[in-house]
């Protein structure tokens, strides 16, 4: 399946799996701009992540030295503004994940160069942020007379002090990899030359874990994400519209395995049912 999907998405994404962990490698040079091309690629390769049992984590990356993507593409948004017409980004939206809230695997935003624009909104529509000492985030968009709309107005005032988001947004500074790691942005940072393995270690980590409780987690999040604590506090048994992998997870025998094993003192074997 690997291979039919790398040649549905030659030029734009390369997918390589690593054990239960799936890396999914934007390559359209130079800088991965994102075009509708490469946002249905992207969202083709998480869909399949999402749906595939052989994989329980997946790691976002680019095979372009210059940057993790510049964001994007305008000479396609000049075709699109002088009326051609090139259809929409894909189910998942701009970039492949924006939208993409049925993807309940974690996603690792691995960013050894700096993610721009619209690169930094898919960062931002990942779970985790590895970062390289040489790389940077940023979003310009109010420099260039439109609006980071993609995500990026939308999600960095909830991964970041509200004050120092909005800064960012009208400024278009960039956000260092120190600065991202102080307020809690990135997971970690490390020279260029190690961040792929920091990246494999993390997610082969994550890997291990109980796949129905990630799941179940990221589910979760989202669902009480604005509700008041009271009612956050009372999902248990919840199996509505919004909780259906969370109800999966108790029902599941992974549910009995975790503390079975615990109690006898082995490693828990996770069937994912």
């Amino acid at each position: 399946m690997i291979d039919a999907l790398n040649a549905e998405c030659a030029g734009y994404v390369e997918l390589h799996a690593h054990g239960a962990v799936l890396e999914i490698r934007m390559v359209k040079g130079p800088v991965n701009a994102i075009c509708r091309p490469l946002s249905r690629a992207v969202g083709r390769a998480a869909s399949f992540l999402q749906d595939s049992p052989d994989f329980r984590v997946g790691l976002l990356t680019s095979g372009c030295a210059r940057a993790f993507s510049a964001g994007l593409d305008f000479t396609e948004h000049a075709r699109v503004q002088a009326g051609e017409e090139l259809g929409d980004f894909g189910p998942g939206g701009f970039g492949g994940i924006s939208t993409l809230f049925s993807l309940k695997k974690p996603l690792i935003a691995v960013i050894e160069a700096p993610a721009v624009g619209g690169g930094f909104e898919i960062v931002l529509a990942c779970d985790l942020i590895l970062m390289a000492e040489e790389s940077w985030l940023q979003l310009p968009e109010m420099q260039r007379g439109i609006m980071a709309d993609g995500g990026g107005i939308q999600r960095l005032p909830r991964r970041l002090p509200y004050n120092l988001a909005v800064a960012k947004l009208l400024t278009g500074d960039p956000i260092t990899p120190d600065e991202a790691l102080r307020h809690g942005l990135a997971y970690a940072v490390t020279p260029r030359a190690e961040l792929a393995k920091a990246a494999q270690d993390l997610a082969q980590r994550l890997a291990r874990d109980a796949p129905l409780a990630q799941q179940a987690l990221k589910e979760v999040l989202r669902a009480i994400e604005h509700m008041p604590i009271e009612e956050s506090m009372m999902i248990h048994g919840r199996s509505d519209p919004g909780f259906e992998t969370y109800a999966a997870m108790w029902a599941s025998e992974d549910a009995r395995e975790g503390p079975r094993a615990f109690l006898e003192k082995r490693p828990p074997r996770w069937r994912g049912a």
